[in-house]
């Protein structure tokens, strides 16, 4: 592994979670690839800290399903295989629906112009051709769904399967050319929340969600 594939630690919280927010970075961003094996000696010394906090958020990880801790061999990076992708995706797009017609109930007027703003800078980074920086934005903006719905459990339970469609969409290399239909599906979902139409805005947001997990299963599946 790179040296300078991972960040610094720095202003990022408890060492454990420091370490878990730079190996979920590097997961998320592909620098750190399916297979790929995580040694606690190696982490330890590329990031300045003991193998305490290493072991403590590899563990956290692998509850998240980024990880596969196996017995006497170690850490690697979890793969995702097209029966994990399509269990994601059946539950995720029950959980979107809901998502986003609690987001539409309960969230202010501030909030929405915040995924105005987010869908302005996606379109600003696809028209540069950054695809880096559209993945993060899609991100955010996602998040800003899931934590306007004002539910704590969903909110839990949701980032942690997002997370992991996250992490398979931004190594797929078919999600550049789908950037600009999920931006435009992404504009009729604020539209209908700019209306406080719920049921609406859920039902967009599901099927945004069917249709990518449509595609990406049919290219996984081939």
């Amino acid at each position: 592994m790179e040296k300078d594939a991972l960040p610094s630690l720095n202003d990022l919280g408890t060492l454990a979670n420091k370490v878990y927010a730079v190996l979920e970075g590097a997961i998320l961003a592909g620098k750190l690839k399916q297979g790929d094996r995580l040694v606690e000696e190696e982490l330890a010394a590329m990031l300045g800290v003991s193998r305490g906090p290493v072991r403590e958020a590899l563990r956290m990880m692998e509850k998240d399903g980024l990880v596969k801790l196996i017995p006497r061999k170690g850490a690697v990076v979890n793969s995702i295989s097209p029966e994990d992708l399509a269990e994601i995706y059946e539950v995720a797009v029950v959980l979107e629906e809901l998502t986003v017609n609690l987001f539409c109930r309960r969230a202010t007027e501030e909030e929405i112009e915040a995924l105005e703003k987010i869908c302005a800078e996606m379109r600003e980074e696809m028209q540069r051709g950054n695809v880096a920086q559209y993945r993060v934005l899609n991100r955010q903006f996602h998040e800003v769904l899931i934590c306007g719905s004002r539910n704590k459990r969903l909110i839990d339970l949701y980032k942690k399967l997002r997370k992991q469609i996250f992490w398979f969409q931004n190594v797929s290399p078919d999600f550049p050319i789908m950037m600009e239909r999920w931006l435009e599906e992404h504009q009729r979902i604020i539209d209908f929340l700019r209306k406080r139409d719920a049921a609406a805005a859920g039902k967009m947001a599901s099927n945004h969600l069917r249709k990518a997990a449509q595609a990406f299963l049919r290219k996984e599946q081939s």
